[in-house]
């Protein structure tokens, strides 16, 4: 053996070559066990117990251990106390080989599944016990050993596949945020368990999934509240340059013809649910008397007459039905009514918000001028910088279209109530000027329960903000 020069290889690196007298003296260090491999020519490749000289032949009735020279195994000398062994009654006792090439033990059969299932060995570790001819590696041998590898299976992880789950349903944002706890969950226990817990790639997933419909929910949420609002069925949305037809046929229904003993004009239903319906007019086409002479509201004492009697009817009505007024505006000429409807539902108009009027853009106003029932006028916005507090427009008005809505060509959204008609109020000025509150005026005062902007009929008072929230404010 002198001769020879040897190369070893272990965990697939080569060293050498080495002389037997160095192989030995590397041996006795501990740095070249039975269980490496040696060849001349690097490419036959023997187990290194199979050099007699170096690792003698155990009688594995003497007690024996890989690794051992006879002088130990004559001595009793061992690197674990035969007291030990025997300490723990005959149990199968086992050594196995580190990561760094050392040979461990006595260990029992229990320990080495412990030390498995913690990732500690692997299947592929080399595995000694008293019976075995050679180190063998962990998941070939017998004697109760192979069931190591079925003790503990690999899975796919639970949380992990729940993380991945709930990553896919989002569900208003929650199920994002349960995918995210249950995907760091599931990295924790993986790290922690390895190799028994397999399904990182779900848990990543699932992770990055909850990340990103998290990060989208207030954009899908917008998009849902405005295409879909929970607050109550909104009227169809028209195009971004509705006809004036288009605009007639789809008010038709929400513009009423309103009557009093003293005078007559027009209104719009701005929101209904169940029977109940919301109207806004004028002031002065409920009470021609309290709008001349806004001093006598501050008289009223927070409570509207109860003898004002109103009736509204819209064009596909035959028949006039009875209205109650819920509130006047002290500071505008503006009222609101509650009617009963003939058929149940639950809408409300969409409104501009007064900043994004476009001057120079198309409108319509709708309305029932000198008591003829529906009629429609064009125009375009004049103004959208409020002269007055009122919108400016070129649509003809006449008396009895106060109370009607002007509505823009873009979406088909209300953007006033009409007020001011050049030939009526406003003597001396242009024809074709005309005004109308802007309608977002009345929803913010609602939406923010200015209890003290309005005269109220009390009991109609909760009613009223209820039904404006169902109005939808856009831009």
């Amino acid at each position: 053996m002198d001769e020879k020069q040897l190369y070893v290889r272990v965990r697939g690196k080569v060293t050498g070559p080495f002389g037997f007298q160095q192989l030995k003296s590397l041996r006795d260090r501990g740095q070249f066990r039975r269980f490496h491999e040696v060849s001349e020519d690097r490419k036959s490749w023997t187990p290194a117990s199979s050099i007699a000289e170096l690792f003698p032949q155990t009688d594995n009735r003497s007690g024996g251990q890989p690794g051992q020279s006879a002088e130990a195994q004559t001595t009793g000398v061992l690197k674990q106390p035969r007291s030990a062994a025997a300490a723990m009654q005959g149990a199968a006792l086992w050594y196995y080989v580190d990561g760094d090439g050392k040979e461990i033990g006595l260990v029992s059969r229990e320990h080495l599944v412990e030390l498995w299932q913690s990732g500690t060995i692997l299947p592929t570790t080399l595995v000694w016990k008293e019976g075995m001819n050679d180190w063998a590696e962990l998941s070939s041998v017998d004697a109760g050993v192979t069931s190591l590898k079925h003790s503990k299976p690999f899975s796919t992880g639970m949380l992990a596949t729940l993380s991945f789950i709930f990553g896919l349903l989002w569900f208003g944002g929650v199920g994002s945020i349960v995918a995210i706890i249950l995907g760091f969950l599931a990295i924790r226990r993986m790290n922690r368990e390895k190799p028994n817990v397999r399904g990182k790639g779900l848990a990543v997933a699932g992770l990055m999934l909850g990340f990103i419909w998290l990060a989208a929910t207030p954009i899908i949420v917008a998009l849902i509240f405005g295409l879909f609002p929970f607050h109550g069925t909104i009227m169809q949305r028209l195009s971004t340059s509705a006809t004036p037809e288009e605009i007639t046929e789809t008010y038709r229904d929400r513009v009423y013809f309103v009557q009093t003993d003293k005078a007559s004009g027009s209104g719009i239903l701005l929101a209904n649910k169940g029977k109940r319906g919301l109207i806004a007019t004028n002031l002065h086409v409920i009470d021609p008397e309290l709008e001349a002479k806004p001093e006598l509201k501050k008289i009223m004492a927070g409570q509207i007459p109860k003898e004002i009697k109103v009736s509204v009817k819209n064009p596909t009505q035959l028949n006039f039905g009875q209205a109650r007024v819920a509130a006047l505006y002290r500071n505008s000429d503006l009222a609101l009514l509650i009617t009963e409807l003939s058929a149940e539902g639950s809408r409300g108009v969409r409104v501009i918000k007064q900043r994004s009027l476009k001057q120079g853009e198309s409108a319509v106003a709708l309305g029932n001028p000198r008591g003829l029932e529906f009629f429609t006028s064009s125009g375009v916005i004049s103004s959208t910088s409020g002269e007055m507090g009122y919108i400016w427009t070129t649509c003809p008005l006449s008396s009895g279209n106060s109370g009607g809505p002007l509505i823009l060509s873009r979406r088909g959204l209300l953007a006033g109530i009409t007020t001011i008609a050049s030939s009526g109020k406003l003597p001396g000025v242009s024809q074709n000027l005309n005004g109308a509150v802007p309608a977002e005026d009345i929803i913010l005062s609602l939406r923010n329960r200015q209890s003290d902007s309005w005269i109220w009929a009390h009991d109609l008072k909760e009613l009223t903000f209820d039904l404006a929230e169902l109005v939808i404010l856009e831009e």
